[in-house]
This record gives structure tokens, sequence and C-alpha cells, in this order.
């Protein structure tokens, strides 16, 4: 079970959310339970007395861990904000070897902003924030709450800035690094217990902005092949030269549309595609850390989603890449005796 925790309007609902459109399971919020138990939302019930509130989240986070234990399988739950200060509930947390909690962590003064914004939109003033200084009292109170829910956390997560997906990308990266630095030696990569994946054939590496398409040896015979044509022929009528260093590198071209010369509603040459499009988006500039990973599966609707794809597929990848041999007009003139032609 993932217990999000953090201080109030920190986004612990919405990257729950996108956590279980990643990882699939149940997403509990206790507020919305406690609700759904009680009868009365948490705000009005605080107000009741902090006690009768605190024993009602108390029961909903011991009903919840129960429930996660019993059927199995992934359950992430988002938490009020006061949690840490429930020590019945954080019990019942403890108890559940089980319970990894992630702490969303924003600033004081983003926090509060929220916190205003959401008085003036009519709810109000939280009851904890009755005082004649609400303001230095939330920023007292969310000193004190950091540090206590740092200590408990299983892992901190920075969250301002951040959309929820990207948020729940770190989450699930850093649980996995988390989970095997404890078990392996140190140095491995963090893709080393593998990502999540599926290519959605959305096009988005295909199609609509510029790049390179970059061709092997292996690229130049297996398309040709594919579309049966001479090798000089298929690079005449489908390839452009991208000058690098001191050379030039064969690549595809690319439609006035930015396309990809091959996309027709889908990879006309799916099956025969180039390495640089089968092994992405296990690229090591995508790989070189958990932040460049995170970009990918921003820009990537399949990267960060879909089935686990093991750290060994990916270093497969990543060796591939490596070991490709990207033609250049001199590889043609003098290997492969082909006349280059503009």
């Amino acid at each position: 079970m993932l217990l999000l925790c953090g201080p109030k309007h920190c986004g612990k609902t919405s990257a729950a959310l996108a956590l279980q459109g990643i990882l699939g399971g149940d997403f509990v919020d206790i507020d919305a339970l406690i609700e759904e138990r009680e009868g009365i939302s948490p705000r009005c019930l605080y107000r009741r007395g902090r006690g009768l509130f605190q024993e009602a989240e108390a029961r909903a986070v011991s009903a919840i861990a129960a429930r996660a234990k019993e059927a199995g399988g992934m359950l992430i739950a988002a938490a009020g904000g006061g949690l840490i200060d429930n020590e019945p509930a954080m019990d019942a947390v403890v108890k559940d070897g089980s319970v990894m909690i992630v702490y969303l962590e924003v600033s004081a003064s983003t926090a509060w902003c929220r916190i205003e914004e959401a008085a003036k939109n009519g709810g109000g003033l939280p009851a904890f924030l009755d005082t004649e200084n609400p303001e230095a009292a939330h920023a007292a109170l969310h000193e004190r709450r950091a540090a206590a829910y740092k200590q408990r956390a299983f892992i901190t997560i920075e969250a301002e800035g951040k959309t929820p997906r990207q948020v729940a990308a770190l989450i699930v990266a850093q649980i996995a690094a988390r989970i095997s630095a404890q078990a392996a030696a140190p140095g491995l990569p963090f893709y080393r217990n593998g990502l999540r994946f599926s290519c959605r054939r959305c096009s988005f590496c295909c199609r609509t902005g510029p790049g390179f398409v970059f061709l092997s040896g292996d690229d130049l015979a297996g398309i040709s092949k594919e579309l049966d044509m001479p090798h000089d022929e298929f690079i005449q009528v489908y390839c452009r030269w991208i000058d690098w260093d001191d050379d030039a590198r064969l690549s595809l071209k690319e439609k006035t549309s930015l396309d990809c010369i091959f996309w027709q509603d889908g990879c006309s040459i799916y099956d025969a595609r180039p390495v640089q499009c089968r092994t992405y988006p296990f690229w090591e500039a995508m790989l070189d850390s958990e932040e460049t990973w995170l970009s990918a599966t921003e820009e990537c609707p399949g990267a960060g989603s879909g089935d686990v794809v093991s750290g060994e597929y990916i270093e497969a990848c990543l060796e591939l890449d490596r070991s490709t041999r990207i033609l250049t007009k001199k590889d043609l003139e003098h290997e492969w005796r082909i006349q280059v032609t503009e």
C-alpha cells in the first residue's frame, strides 16, 4: 500500500490518481472515506472536536490498511494533511509493514497561497488555522509537520512545480531505486529493476517535430529488402545527408509536415524499422538519470505506463544502440561501393 501524505493542497489526490494510472490497483481518499463512514465532512467533524475527527481518521486508516492486507495487490491512499499529528492513525500505518509513506513536499509559502485561494473560493480557512495570525500559525505548523513526515516517510518527493504525472513517475522511480538500493550493491543503474513502457503507436516519435533517424548498414539492407529496392535507389528516394563532425550521416527524409517519410497512418516499414526506432525510448540520453527519464515520460505517452520492461531488455537496447554504426558518405563510397549524389 502506498500512502501519500503532505500539507493541505500539495496535490496528493491528483498525484495518487496519476499513480493509479501507472500502477493500476485501487485508490482511496481518506477524507472522502471519513465522510462516507461518518456522514459528515472532515472539516465539519473537526469543528465539532479535534478528538472526534482524529478518532474517525484512525478508524478509516485502520480499515484501509486491513483492506489492503486482505485484498493484496496495489492500493493507493491519499491522507489529510494532519495525519502525522494523529498518533493512533500513524500507529495503524506503522503496524502494517507493507505500507509505504510517500511525502509530497511543497514550500510553506506555496501551501499557504493554495489555502488562501481555496478560502476565497468559498471554503473558508480550515479550523486549525482559526488564530489571530493564520499565516504565521500555518508556517510554524508546516515546518513542524514537514520534519515529522520526512522522518516517517519511505521516500520524499519534491512536488512543487511538477504535474501530477511527473510526481507519479518520480514516485515509481524513487521507490524502485530505494528498494533496489536496500537489496543490491551500490552503483547499479536506476532502471535495473525495469521501467514501464508500452508503445501506444501514438506517432509522437514519428511526426510533427524535426529530427533525425540515422541508419546503420543493417537498417539500409533491411529496409531496402522490405521495399524490394536497390540500395542506391532507396538512398536517393528516401534518405538525406546530415552534416556531422567531419563527414555526413545517412538519415531518413522528412515530409514537409515534418512527419517521417514512412509515416502513413502508422509506420509503413514497422517490421523493418531502424535500430534507432526499435530501441526508443531506451536511449542513453533518456536514461542518463531519473530526471531525464521523467522528462521522457512527459513527452511519450507510452513511457512510464503499461507493463514493466526488464532491466536486462533495457540494457540490451542500450548496448545495441552503442554498438550500432551509423552510415556515413565515406562508408557508402568506400565499403558499399555506392556513388553518393546529393
